[in-house]
């Protein structure tokens, strides 16, 4: 499995791909070594998560994934403005466990999940202009 980041539009913006099989460990070090300590400085506006086609499984069970959620809500210093995330997932499960992703972190995040990436990437690009007037880098 390769779990990839890149920062966005001055660290505003984070844009995440998947492919293979996504894990428990490389969920969660994506979350605690890159995403929790951007909660530090500028406030993460936008995050863009592509799952790659060849991701058909998770193993991540509902438990921890609701745990991971409730460690990143807690940690979010900016819950006034909820950023805004568009997940691209074009197979089953991990478009259903990025469908339960999105009830966990409804409080920090305004986040719909797609199985069209253009759907995803034209969304994102609405959203974050009508919410901060910034542009995207995707």
């Amino acid at each position: 499995m390769t779990l990839s980041y890149r920062f966005l539009s001055g660290r505003r913006g984070i844009a995440y791909t998947v492919s293979g099989r996504l894990t428990r460990t490389e969920f969660n070090s994506a979350y605690t070594s890159v995403l929790l300590p951007s909660f530090a400085g500028v406030p993460l506006f936008y995050v863009f998560f592509e799952f790659g086609d060849d991701v058909s499984q998770m193993d991540i069970p509902t438990d921890e994934l609701r745990a991971m959620a409730a460690v990143v809500t807690k940690a979010s210093p900016h819950k006034s403005f909820r950023r805004v995330t568009a997940i691209y997932a074009k197979n089953d499960e991990p478009f259903a466990r990025s469908r339960d992703w999105r009830g966990f972190v409804a409080q920090i995040a305004e986040v719909e999940v797609f199985r069209e990436r253009s759907e995803a990437l034209n969304w994102l690009r609405k959203r974050v202009a009508e919410k901060f007037n910034i542009p995207i880098e995707l």
